[in-house]
């Protein structure tokens, strides 16, 4: 039932959308907006007009707002597909994922098939080190690292509507903003050498500090300093990665494959979208190719 309700609703989301001024051209708004009408209907029985027209301006809304701070950013399935179709084209096969990804809950909501290596701490930031994974005998290894941000239901960047939490919306990533706020307001910073029950987050702080001047130009807008935040925190840990990656694993043929980026908590039904900032294969012979023109154009 559910599914043929989710089927008359995409039908009348076409017919509603076509020639409007506000058109749906994002595959991820369309099915975000149509999963809201969904639910309009299951619980009522019926959807009005006005009610598509509110749920299509506003995922309309919600996407402007992040392709306005992230201009490279597409759902989650779309850029699994473009790198997916890069690494089928190469004959690539028998992957480890190795991710470094903040370990905060809304970033493990789901989990697919396949085994996973984690990198990450706080921040996405790969504080596992050197320490590597296990790559099968021959086999290749993927990395992916980002940091987050999330979008809370009233498009604040930085912020989180958490399911079952009554203080929601909160920090994503709290880390992140934690640090900002931390040499904000002039606290000393952490002596690394001492830190022994925080280490991360004293880190993160210690490396935000450098960076509080890509910060303070936007003061007066809360969303654009949220979005450069989430950019100077990807530097933190793309910084500690590339002293870490090596090709010390499989055979001649292994390959590593490093792809960094921002992953964005959507607000509502949205799936979660990913703005990739860089990805390229590394080769036992020392080289490295680009592929980010290949797998998301220039």
């Amino acid at each position: 039932m559910v599914l043929q309700h989710q089927r008359k609703v995409s039908v009348h989301l076409e017919m509603t959308t076509a020639g409007a001024k506000n058109d749906l051209n994002d595959p991820s708004a369309f099915a975000a907006a149509s999963s809201a009408v969904s639910s309009h209907l299951a619980s009522s029985g019926y959807v009005t007009a006005a009610q598509v027209r509110e749920e299509i301006d506003r995922a309309n809304s919600i996407v402007s707002e992040i392709r306005r701070h992230f201009p490279g950013a597409a759902g989650s399935s779309e850029i699994l597909r473009r790198t997916k179709a890069v690494l089928d084209g190469m004959g690539v096969e028998d992957i480890l994922l190795t991710q470094s990804v903040c370990p905060d809950e809304i970033n493990h909501e789901e989990i697919g098939g396949g085994k996973v290596f984690h990198l990450g701490g706080l921040a996405g930031v790969p504080f596992t080190g050197k320490t590597g994974a296990h790559v099968p005998e021959g086999g290749h290894c993927f990395i992916l690292q980002a940091p987050h941000i999330g979008m809370s239901n009233e498009q604040e960047l930085g912020k989180y509507s958490r399911e079952g939490q009554p203080n929601s919306p909160s920090t994503a990533c709290g880390a992140a903003v934690g640090a900002m706020c931390h040499c904000a307001a002039g606290n000393e910073l952490p002596y690394l050498g001492g830190v022994t029950d925080d280490y991360q987050m004293s880190y993160i702080i210690n490396e935000m500090s450098k960076r509080m001047h890509f910060l303070s130009p936007h003061d007066g807008d809360t969303n654009a300093q949220q979005a450069e935040l989430a950019r100077q925190t990807h530097s933190i840990g793309k910084d500690m990665l590339d002293q870490i990656v090596s090709t010390n694993f499989g055979d001649d043929m292994s390959m590593l494959f490093v792809m960094s980026g921002i992953q964005i908590n959507m607000p509502f039904d949205f799936e979660d979208y990913f703005e990739p900032i860089s990805f390229e294969v590394h080769r036992k012979d020392g080289s490295v190719t680009d592929l980010f023109p290949l797998t998301f154009g220039s």
